[in-house]
C-alpha cells in the first residue's frame, strides 16, 4: 500500500516542468517520515509556492489564531487562515500561475475540522483560474472498507 505522495515520488515525470503549489501541513510525509516538500524537491519536482491551512505548514501555529504569509526555504507561503472568512480562500493570483496544485494533508476524519475545507476552497479558487488540483491521498489504514464516524443526515451537509 502507497500513499498518493509515495505513489507520485516514484514517478514524477508527470509534473517535469511545471510550476507546482503545494498545500501541505506536517503530516505530508512519506512512511520514512520524510516531509513532502523536500521529498518533491529532491525528485525534481519545482515547487513554487507552498500553502499554509490552519496551524501552518509545520503545525506550528497555535489554533484559532491566524498567521501570516512567510517564505520557508526561498518558497513562498500563502496563509489560508486569517481573521476573516474571505482569508480561507487563496487568491486567484497565488494561483494563477501555477500549472499544478498539490494537496496533502492527512485526514482527520472530524468534518468539523478545517482541512476539508481548505481543499474545498482551493479547488473553487482552481477551478476559475483552471487549475488542475492533484490531491495526494492515504488510505485508510483499517481496512478503508466501511463509512464510519458521524453520517451526516439530510439537509446538514
Amino acid at each position: 500500500m502507497q500513499s498518493g505522495l509515495e505513489r507520485l515520488l516514484a514517478d514524477p515525470s508527470a509534473l517535469t516542468g511545471l510550476k507546482v503549489g503545494l498545500c501541505c501541513n506536517h503530516t505530508a510525509v512519506t512512511r520514512q517520515l520524510d516531509h513532502a516538500l523536500p521529498a518533491l524537491v529532491g525528485a525534481g519536482v519545482q515547487i513554487v509556492r507552498l500553502f499554509g491551512p490552519e496551524h501552518g505548514i509545520d503545525a506550528t501555529a497555535q489554533d484559532m489564531i491566524s498567521f501570516d504569509d512567510e517564505a520557508s526555504d526561498a518558497v513562498s507561503v500563502v496563509s489560508l487562515y486569517g481573521d476573516t472568512e474571505a482569508s480561507l480562500h487563496p487568491a486567484p493570483s497565488t494561483m494563477a500561475d501555477l500549472d499544478v496544485l498539490l494537496f496533502d494533508i492527512h485526514d482527520v476524519g472530524s468534518r468539523y475540522y478545517t482541512y476539508q475545507a481548505t481543499l474545498g476552497f482551493m479547488m473553487e479558487v482552481a477551478a476559475v483560474s483552471n487549475t488542475p488540483v492533484i490531491v495526494l491521498d492515504r488510505p485508510n489504514p483499517i481496512t478503508g472498507l466501511n463509512v464510519e464516524g458521524n453520517i451526516v443526515r439530510p439537509g446538514f451537509e
